[in-house]
């Protein structure tokens, strides 16, 4: 049975980068969720919690590391992030996953 995905540009963008995207329900909205090699994954969502407006497609990508227990924003388009001027746009949000992709 097919998942459903609601960010099929994001996934087929990031399967192009050789990225293995994983979309699934996190707390208030879907994420994809990126396995990295050494044990991290990069999660990519739109704002979760709280729920509050934000831009159409505004994402936030965090590096987690489960065996150290901690997380580390590398991309924030929503309205107060560092990167809220590129709010709905695709190619700034994969340069901030590729950095973190190992290389081919």
């Amino acid at each position: 049975m097919p998942t459903y995905n609601p960010y099929p540009a994001l996934t087929q963008a990031l399967r192009a980068v050789g990225a293995q995207p994983v979309v699934d329900w996190g707390l208030s909205d879907y994420i994809v969720t990126v396995a990295l090699p050494d044990g991290r994954e990069i999660v990519i969502s739109p704002p979760q919690e709280p729920s509050e407006p934000h831009p159409p497609r505004a994402w936030t990508v965090d590096l987690h590391d489960r065996r150290a227990d901690s997380a580390e924003v590398v991309y924030d388009s929503t309205d107060s992030g560092p990167d809220a001027e590129h709010a709905g746009r695709l190619d700034p949000l994969l340069r901030a996953v590729r950095s973190h992709l190992p290389s081919n």
